[in-house]
């Protein structure tokens, strides 16, 4: 009977021992495949902590008690009856907003980012969206096929946060600066959500097997020289930039403003001006250039950057018009009244100088986003308008004074960083979108 006993109490806690080694199994397997993967095994990542939730819809889980909606997922929580929260693999079909038909081919790299923070927020911006919070981490990238992105060997849990940087790149799955440019797109979208009223967005949801596929829409960017320039432009400059004088007298880069003594008709009559006068200046969007044909569309997404890499985070990422006021001869200066394109200005001093400003205006992207309908007729034309009013009086008032005035617009510009240099460095992604046309104003 001891032997008998003993034996029984052997199984008992060898029994014990194996309910407690598959216990630690399933809690850490996602920390073990994250530790152990290699390039035929299948990386899982899930959110870690509280505060996360993701979308479960009845019509997907028949015989589900749960409506509609948004639920807690992810350590510590229960979902509703039918609300499977699986482990999936990601199938992204990229698209044109304007033309959902065309084919994108492979032209395009996704990297993946996820979330291994705090939940994040997402909310619109412009015609991207912003991302608040989180802490983004690599999850895998690659090159899209036929317009589709679908890492092979990289799998998420319900609830993880998922932001995907899509880039029109020149190097294989790389999405790296230099691999976008004016003729180019990168954007960073939270992962689709196919739910009604954006439910869900930028979390996986819950789903009864091991795959998620959604779409996401690109805008793309123009690409192309519009007609009708008039300062100099080429063929790798999208936006045509036109600038007139208060009399209506084209602006040319060769013609000196004489604010004082000269006889230019920038600004007359000088009597009653004394240096302060008015231009116009337009901005128009080019041919689709890299986009599809009809129905097509050029122009930009403003997104927010999750891979800050470096000393500086860029922020995000938006259509901005930059007008550089410098004093080349003298100290005096001119300066911008009011706002441009209905934008108040940012204003910046290169390296904190007196004589060198930059004046930044966020741009409506939706206002200079070119559309047409399939038959080619204009939709948008992509094209907008100012009244600047420049003040000179002290370089009228002054003796040989030299101040240059250059605007430029840009795409993926990040005031952020802008900002955190001093005006003397512009951030990797940002893409310049017209040719610069300086404005020389003369004593």
């Amino acid at each position: 009977m001891s032997a008998k006993k003993s034996g029984l109490q052997g199984l008992a806690v060898a029994v014990s021992i194996a309910i407690i080694v598959i216990g630690a199994i399933v809690e850490f397997a996602p920390a073990l495949l994250l530790s152990t993967a290699s390039s035929n095994q299948v990386t899982t990542v899930g959110p870690q902590g509280s505060g996360w939730s993701a979308y479960c819809s009845p019509a997907n889980f028949p015989g589900s008690s749960a409506a509609a909606g948004v639920y807690p997922v992810g350590p510590g929580t229960t979902p509703p009856l039918g609300c499977v929260p699986n482990q999936q693999q990601i199938n992204l079909q990229l698209q044109d907003v304007y033309n959902p038909s065309a084919n994108l081919g492979a032209g395009y790299s996704c990297v993946f980012y996820w979330n291994s923070g705090t939940p994040a927020a997402f909310t619109v911006l412009g015609q991207g969206y912003h991302v608040t919070g989180g802490t983004w981490t690599l999850g895998t990238t690659v090159r899209s096929s036929s317009g589709v992105c679908a890492p092979p060997s990289w799998a998420v849990a319900t609830g993880t946060q998922v932001v995907v940087k899509v880039c029109n790149d020149t190097t294989p799955s790389s999405c790296a600066a230099g691999d976008f440019s004016s003729q180019r797109t990168v954007e960073y979208f939270p992962l689709p959500s196919n739910a009604p009223y954006g439910l869900g967005l930028g979390s996986v949801p819950f789903n009864l097997g091991n795959g998620y596929s959604t779409t996401i829409s690109l805008i793309m960017i123009a690409g192309q020289n519009p007609t009708g320039s008039n300062s100099g432009y080429n063929t790798a400059t999208p936006i045509l930039l036109d600038e007139r004088y208060q009399n209506g007298t084209d602006f040319t880069s060769a013609n000196s403003c004489f604010v004082n003594t000269g006889a230019n008709a920038c600004d007359k009559p000088t009597s009653t001006s004394r240096g302060k006068f008015s231009m116009t200046w337009g901005l128009t969007q080019g041919g689709a250039g890299t986009a599809p044909a009809n129905p097509q569309g050029s122009g930009y997404q403003s997104s927010t950057m999750v891979d800050t890499a470096g000393v500086t985070a860029r922020g995000d990422l938006r259509l901005i018009l930059s007008v550089e006021i410098k004093a080349t001869t003298g100290s005096d200066m001119c300066q911008i009244t009011g706002p441009l394109f209905g934008a108040t200005a940012t204003i910046v001093q290169k390296s904190t100088s007196a004589t060198d400003i930059f004046y930044l205006y966020t741009l409506n992207e939706s206002a200079l986003t070119k559309t047409t309908d399939v038959s080619g007729n204009t939709l948008n034309p992509g094209s907008i308008q100012t009244g600047v009013q420049l003040d000179c009086g002290p370089v009228f008032n002054g003796s040989g004074d030299v101040v240059t005035i250059t605007p430029i617009v840009y795409g993926y510009f990040a005031l952020q960083y802008f900002q955190s240099y001093q005006g003397t460095v512009l951030n990797p992604e940002a893409s310049a979108l017209t040719q610069s046309a300086v404005i020389t104003i003369r004593t």
